[in-house]
């Protein structure tokens, strides 16, 4: 197991799918990356060494990636602003609501009733 931003990666995977677990990298973005490295897209991390690994995260850094807790923060001020600004999004996301114009009549049970 490889342990990079506090997310286990299994080692028997390819690296291009196992990236996709990291909160804020997708498909399109782990074949990006493998690309700029080099490295084949099908390669699994126990083929790579401690080089590649830090090439790896010093390539998410250098592109511009937010990931992971930075990108939870991000999301959390967003939602935050539009809260205070009372914002009708804002309003939906005080009251636990669908917020981008689902109907709530049938459909949103979920949403609707998980109120913390």
């Amino acid at each position: 197991m490889v342990y990079i931003l506090s997310i286990n990666l299994i080692n028997t995977k390819s690296i291009s799918v196992e990236i996709c677990k990291l909160y804020g990298i997708g498909k399109y973005q782990a074949i990006k990356l493998c690309n700029s490295l080099n490295i084949g897209k099908n390669i699994y991390f126990a083929d790579l060494n401690q080089a590649n690994l830090y090439s790896l995260l010093k390539q998410i850094e250098f592109s511009g990636i937010v990931v992971e807790a930075a990108l939870y923060e991000q999301k959390k001020n967003s939602i935050s602003k539009l809260i205070e600004i009372k914002s009708y999004k804002g309003v939906r996301h005080i009251f636990k609501l669908p917020v981008r114009g689902q109907r709530t009549k049938t459909n949103a049970n979920t949403r609707k009733r998980v109120k913390d």
